[in-house]
């Protein structure tokens, strides 16, 4: 699942449609919630730190998105989704993983 997030980013950095940098990507205004929940970015769990840092490193230095997850550019967590908001509906759904939906926009 954290592979897939990374490679949203990833497709999306890489997409003339979005900015071209990850920081660019993921801090821009309401698409990542883990930055736009208002809440401070701390990381208590040193493990779970050095997982997220081993797998961006493997996201960002290998063609692991082109061959797994290609053109992914959304995904949904279904835990804090807004059951109100149908923005992905008329995106093409690639695949679930966890509480996570992952989807490439029909362009």
């Amino acid at each position: 699942g954290q592979i897939a997030v990374g490679c949203v980013i990833k497709n999306r950095v890489d997409s003339k449609r979005w900015r071209d940098t990850v920081e660019g990507v993921v801090h821009q205004r309401k698409q990542f919630s883990y930055y736009s929940d208002g809440k401070p970015e701390v990381f208590d769990d040193v493990e779970a730190l050095r997982i997220a840092i081993t797998l961006s490193g493997i996201v960002l230095s290998t063609n692991i998105c082109e061959t797994s997850f290609d053109d992914m550019d959304h995904y949904i967590n279904h835990e804090i989704a807004n059951p109100k908001a149908l923005w992905y509906t008329d995106m093409k759904k690639i695949v679930v993983i966890g509480d996570h939906t992952f989807y490439k926009e029909n362009r």
